[in-house]
């Protein structure tokens, strides 16, 4: 018994008697062969989609990566099966990633978590470049962000529709498994390049796709010419025992081959280096652009005293709401530092660094922001986790100093919630019970562009008096300060503002013999003494709450609770704070004349946040929509608006736009360049281009003559023979063609595009207009030698 025969449609025959019956779907050697293929592409795109998991800390990145990856596929399937062009699939591309990146990518900007809005597609268009800049500079995980999500799904979008069009349209071998392998590969290496070094599956993933790229070549490779299907059916001579056995060869070959790779794998990098591009790219932040946290205290102590900064809800009683830590000096202003730690951005959840303990008890703080207004995010500390508006725009955090800040700033309105492992507080007892012989952190880095102050180093000895240890050191310090001190902060006792070393050498060894400042420069004062003794020393600026206020209890603070005070870091105790500042009621000596040199005390403003930076405004209050009377902002919104939409759709039109310039481009150098009889075969050939626009297949060989009448059901014959026949009359006649001649061909090529566009139906004159096809085919030159070689020299 012999094969069934094999159709030109690729479906075989079955016979019965006489009875000719066609197979079924399944039974097409094309069907299976395409759907062997496509199992292979998706299970080597899988490994890339893997590879997009610890990145994203859980599912968003596997669920983004295998939706694109399963769209790709079903869009290159469709593609096939309709006989989509490469424009058409590059549209239905487009579309796809716009419909669908919305729910895969962006839930929260979508309806119900599936329908794309306007702002799903705006974000989207920005984010189709953007977010591979996103997921580099974000810290992990990048699952905590809205935006980064979409670089696994763009790329296994694209890619798994390479692969697909890839297997399923080429009918070359080699081309074949080349193009399905490599977009696989390439989403792989994105998964890593823009992974993490937490890679658990790393190995499997590799050998997973190096044996099925095997496998699958291998296979390929035993087809043959793809049109004989010999995969598929049986041949007589050919036992089914023999077959089994050479398949079972074959995988036992396979997987030996992959177990000794993996096994020298393991023997020569047992601790591989894992390369990732987050490690090559800089966040690019710099909080010395800011203003000092410290700047802004006489400002809020002196002129805001009595106004709600903001309240706090879950605060426990006696602990402190911190703004903001400052560890390096430059003689003028103490700062935040990057030295120490370097300011990352941060998502929702924050893991405890290396710095805190992991298993610390974790408070929730609500806050509703009142006269309050900077960068600097109330609460901070040990983070681990934080709900804040849009409209504050990006957060960044430093884990080492526990500072937060938003680059958009904080106002009236404003609320946000914090997880945050607060640091002890002790009372003037309680630190007198700490025990003396516990030793600063040395392991804990310290900047080391600190400025000094000579009249610390004068004043150090006589206030630390003869204490051996750096527990009791600290407590004498913080004793002589804030009893020998007196407090001023500028009424009604003169005291300047500011801790420059001017300043602070004023306080310590001023011609009056007397100490006077407020927390500002107490703090800065004891700070620099202790990073003099070789210690690591911060000055933090916060909050007192009302201490009569219950746990949990809605406590509002104003601007006299605001206060600085010094911490060192201490083995086993952590961050412990210092408050050198004397009591408010401890007034200077008011019979000492003021220093003639001293000019009135000057209030700070609030830092300005830079204009340089884009920033999403918060939404104006609506005092500010009543004053709004001649609708600038609603005009303003509104062009905003324009150019954004105008730009996305400039952006999908300048395709199609380029693709018709180069066409008439073409075809105007065809009509105007080159002898008379170049430009007689180049309207000619602007018919055979306009046929291979609409799909229309024409064998090279064939004449002008025959391929009129191969497109007697896409074009109209009877001008399609006409123009032939005048090509024909010119380029082979006995006498040379005229300008005339030209005019009368390249008129009866205007006449037939003019008929077509009135018969075709809407799909092919818009496939004419837009495909690639014509302008990526073989160069006219090639295509004319080989008609000569076939026809035996003749023109």
């Amino acid at each position: 018994m012999t094969a069934a025969p094999v159709t030109g449609t690729g479906l075989p025959q079955a016979t019965s008697g006489s009875t000719t019956r066609r197979a079924g779907f399944w039974q097409s050697p094309t069907v299976r062969r395409g759907a062997v293929d496509l199992a292979c592409v998706a299970l080597l795109l899988s490994t890339g989609v893997l590879a997009f998991g610890p990145v994203f800390g859980g599912s968003v990145g596997y669920v983004a990566a295998a939706g694109g990856a399963v769209a790709g596929l079903g869009l290159a399937l469709v593609s096939t099966w309709r006989g989509w062009t490469r424009l058409g699939t590059l549209l239905a591309t487009i579309l796809v990633y716009l419909a669908l990146g919305g729910a895969l990518a962006l839930p929260d900007t979508t309806v119900g978590g599936i329908l794309p809005r306007l702002e799903t597609i705006r974000r989207l268009t920005l984010l189709s470049w953007q977010s591979w800049r996103d997921l580099l500079t974000v810290p992990l995980p990048a699952g905590d962000f809205d935006g980064p999500a979409v670089l696994p799904f763009l790329a296994a979008l694209l890619c798994s529709t390479l692969a697909g069009c890839a297997v399923l349209r080429l009918r070359r071998l080699g081309l074949t498994v080349a193009l399905g392998i490599s977009p696989a590969a390439t989403l792989l290496v994105v998964g890593i390049l823009w992974g993490s070094h937490s890679a658990p599956a790393a190995a499997g993933q590799g050998a997973v796709f190096v044996v099925a790229a095997l496998a699958w070549t291998s296979w390929r490779s035993q087809l043959g010419a793809i049109d004989t299907h010999v995969v598929f059916l049986r041949s007589a001579s050919t036992p089914r025992s023999a077959r089994t056995h050479q398949a079972v060869s074959a995988g036992l070959a396979l997987a030996l081959a992959a177990g000794f790779g993996v096994g020298a794998w393991l023997v020569v990098a047992p601790s591989p280096d894992r390369h990732v591009l987050r490690d090559e790219v800089d966040p690019p932040f710099d909080p010395q652009q800011y203003a000092s946290p410290l700047t802004m205290y006489r400002y809020l102590e002196s002129e805001l005293d009595d106004d709600v900064l903001f309240t706090v809800s879950g605060l426990p009683a006696g602990a402190r709401v911190r703004l903001a830590a400052m560890d390096v000096y430059d003689g003028n202003v103490y700062n935040v530092s990057e030295d120490s730690a370097e300011f990352a951005r941060v998502g929702t959840s924050v893991e405890p660094s290396r710095y805190s303990d992991p298993a610390a008890d974790v408070t929730e703080l609500s806050f509703h922001i009142g006269a309050y207004e900077g960068v600097w995010i109330p609460g901070g500390g040990d983070l681990r986790g934080l709900a804040v508006p849009d409209t504050l725009g990006t957060v960044y955090y430093n884990d080492a100093t526990g500072t937060a800040l938003a680059t958009n700033g904080l106002g009236d309105g404003d609320e946000y919630a914090l997880d945050v492992a607060l640091a002890p507080s002790y009372t003037p007892e309680e630190l007198d019970d700490l025990p003396s012989d516990a030793q600063p952190d040395a392991t804990f880095p310290i900047a080391v562009n600190t400025a000094t102050v000579e009249a610390v180093g004068a004043a150090l000895p006589d206030l630390a008096g003869d204490k051996a240890t750096p527990m009791d050191q600290l407590r004498a310090i913080r004793s002589a300060l804030s009893t020998d001190g007196r407090f001023a902060d500028g009424e009604p006792f003169p005291s300047l503002p500011g801790h420059t070393n001017g300043r602070i050498t004023r306080l310590l060894a001023d011609d009056s013999g007397q100490m006077v400042g407020d927390d500002e420069q107490y703090a800065v004062a004891m700070t620099l003494m202790a990073r003099d003794l070789g210690w690591p020393a911060r000055v933090v600026m916060g909050f007192y709450p009302d201490p009569t206020a219950g746990s949990g209890d809605e406590v509002a603070i104003t601007g006299d609770d605001a206060h600085v005070w010094t911490e060192v870091r201490f083995e086993g105790l952590g961050w412990v704070p210092f408050d050198p500042t004397p009591d408010d009621d401890n007034k200077p000596n008011v019979q000492q004349p003021e220093p003639q040199d001293r000019k009135d005390p000057q209030v700070l403003p609030p830092p300005d946040i830079p204009d340089d930076r884009d920033a999403k405004a918060p939404p104006p209050a609506d005092s500010d929509i009543d004053k709004d009377e001649d609708g600038a902002g609603t005009v303003w919104r509104f062009l905003k608006l324009a150019v954004i939409t105008a730009g996305t759709i400039a952006i999908l039109v300048s395709p199609f736009l380029l693709i018709a310039a180069l066409k008439n481009r073409r075809r105007r150098k065809r009509r105007t360049t080159g002898d008379l009889a170049d430009r007689i075969s180049g309207g000619w050939a602007e018919v055979m281009d306009l046929a291979t626009d609409i799909g229309a297949k024409v064998p090279a060989p064939a004449t002008r003559f025959e391929s009129a009448v191969m497109l007697e059901d896409r074009m109209p014959l009877a001008t399609t023979l006409s123009i032939a026949h005048r090509v024909d009359g010119h380029v082979f006649g006995a006498g040379d063609p005229t300008e005339v001649d030209v005019e009368a061909v390249w008129s009866a090529v205007e006449n037939l595009r003019s008929e077509f566009r009135e018969s075709a139906s809407f799909r092919d004159r818009i496939r004419q207009r837009f495909s690639l096809r014509s302008l990526v085919r073989r160069p006219e030159w090639l295509a004319r030698a080989e008609l000569r070689a076939t026809s035996g020299g003749s023109r």
